[in-house]
């Protein structure tokens, strides 16, 4: 049977929906019927790009303020992704290892284009 079709809006609330729950495409279509992880990720991937802030050109930097939550995880969360950073633009990255210092000043340098 053909997965029914969704409006943006729909897309958008399960692509927030995703993003919270931490699981991967794959897995959290596979607890939602008629759902296609490729069709979920493309959705994920175009609704980042759109929604992207677009750096200004009188703008210095593109770094934001970081904010800083306090978030509930189950066990098997935090074991797996013990440092996550959730960029303005929705893009969550999650790293499997803590970052000390220098972890910390190479992702910045990363994101400012430097080597």
């Amino acid at each position: 049977m053909a997965s029914p079709r969704r409006t943006r809006q729909q897309w958008r609330k399960l692509v927030a929906e995703l993003d919270r729950s931490g699981l991967s495409p794959k897995a959290f279509a596979a607890t939602r019927k008629q759902l296609n992880p490729g069709t979920l990720s493309w959705w994920r991937t175009r609704l980042r790009r759109e929604e992207a802030p677009r750096p200004d050109s009188g703008s210095s930097s593109a770094f934001l303020p970081v904010v800083v939550e306090a978030v509930k995880a189950d066990v098997e969360t935090r074991e797996r992704w013990p440092v996550e950073v959730v960029l303005a633009n929705g893009v969550t990255l999650r790293f499997e290892h803590a970052l000390d210092g220098r972890g910390l000043e190479r992702l910045a340098r990363a994101f400012q284009g430097g080597s």
